[in-house]
């Protein structure tokens, strides 16, 4: 059962990964072209930037999916329906300061940017629509993580490669209206509803005892626990993701990031689709951990690793061969960072592999506190020397 499941979620997310590869492709030139280079510089700047706020919503919907992955094997649905109304519970607690911090930085950023004059309150609305977009999707994820902690994520199959597609033509719309960063920005919002939705439909018709019940103290104290550490962890990931396009913005300048984000873009996606696939089977591995077959979990976790050096070496190996090739035919060959950015820009994405895929393994087994401290430890030295470079 295990593996039918295992092979069908990785089968789930490959298409629904393969999808967003086609929306990417199709949609980035027409950004490129319908905002030009400095609003496609800020937007990637923006996101980064309004994602380093993604920590202080808590991120309990991660603390939810690793909780019912461990305890798959429980009958105890009440139980479960409680870790459920924990997270709905911590996602209120943590409302106020998303909100007031979110609007801060919304405010302000204009002025770290160097944003002109005329796009000062344009840069406002769109880091505005962003800290909305994130308060939303830590609510609507409820209902997706529950199925995926339940190994059920296949259930989503199909249905998910067109919420991908149409949310790829709410932004095609937005372009095609011409309402610019502000409407881009929209699209995003529109999508994470729609998204949340059908999600919530999904869980419904699955899962039978999905519902919200009162949580028990201990409860609460429990998920709380394990959503402060995820946050830890959130932080930790989007500093890596995400700070160096934004160190590259403030130390160089807006119109750089977009010839180093659109240079990235084939090896982080590429790559990306060994983490997605790793992410699939991962609620699988999570009953064997919480059933304490460690010898079993530890032969799982060398086959994981030996699947992600073979395939991130193939990519790797075509990437560094024909992204200049790609990123001349797609937006066009002065976009193209150079040949050591390129290989600096892939050795990266396949260590992010290996890290993603270890640390969602130890976030099966509801212990997080090394793995946070040194992942603080060790991005906080990586964005030092970046900005000294």
């Amino acid at each position: 059962g295990l593996t039918k499941k295992a092979s069908l979620n990785a089968l789930t997310v490959a298409l629904e990964y393969g999808a967003s590869l086609i929306v990417g492709f199709l949609v980035t030139p027409l950004m490129v072209a319908g905002l030009g280079n400095y609003l496609f510089g800020m937007w990637q700047i923006l996101n980064r930037l309004i994602g380093y706020i993604n920590p202080v919503s808590g991120r309990p919907g991660f603390a939810l999916k690793a909780t019912l992955a461990n305890q798959q094997a429980s009958p105890d649905f009440e139980q479960k329906r409680r870790y459920v109304g924990s997270t709905l519970l911590i996602w209120l607690l943590f409302l106020p300061p998303l909100i007031g911090i979110g609007g801060t930085v919304s405010w302000f950023v204009p002025y770290w940017v160097h944003a002109p004059d005329e796009y000062v309150w344009v840069v406002r609305a769109v880091a505005g629509l962003l800290v909305l977009n994130l308060i939303v999707s830590a609510l609507s994820s409820v209902p997706q993580v529950t199925l995926q902690g339940e190994n059920l994520g296949y259930k989503r199959m199909g249905m998910s490669v067109i919420l991908v597609l149409a949310g790829g033509g709410f932004t095609w719309l937005a372009l095609y209206l011409k309402t610019g960063i502000v409407g881009v920005a929209a699209a995003v919002v529109a999508s994470t509803l729609t998204t949340g939705l059908f999600y919530l439909w999904v869980v419904k018709s699955q899962i039978p005892w999905f519902g919200a019940a009162r949580p028990r103290l201990e409860d609460t104290r429990q998920m709380l626990g394990l959503s402060w550490w995820f946050m830890g962890w959130n932080l930790v990931t989007t500093l890596l993701l995400a700070s160096d396009v934004v160190v590259l913005g403030l130390l160089d300048s807006v119109e750089s990031v977009t010839n180093y984000s659109l240079t990235k873009y084939v090896p982080e996606t590429l790559i990306g689709v060994i983490v997605i696939i790793i992410f699939g089977i991962m609620p699988g591995l999570g009953s064997i951990i919480g059933t304490g077959d460690t010898q079993r979990a530890i032969r799982l976790r060398d086959e994981i690793n030996s699947f992600i050096w073979l395939s991130a070496t193939t990519l790797g190996a075509s990437i560094l061969i024909w992204n200049r090739v790609f990123i001349g035919l797609w937006v066009g060959a002065d976009h193209y960072s150079g040949p050591i950015p390129n290989l600096l820009i892939v050795v990266a994405a396949m260590q992010l592999a290996l890290i993603r895929s270890d640390g969602n393994i130890i976030d099966l087994t509801l212990r997080l506190s090394q793995k946070v401290l040194l992942g603080l430890l060790s991005v906080a030295a990586s964005i030092v020397a970046a900005g000294m470079m």
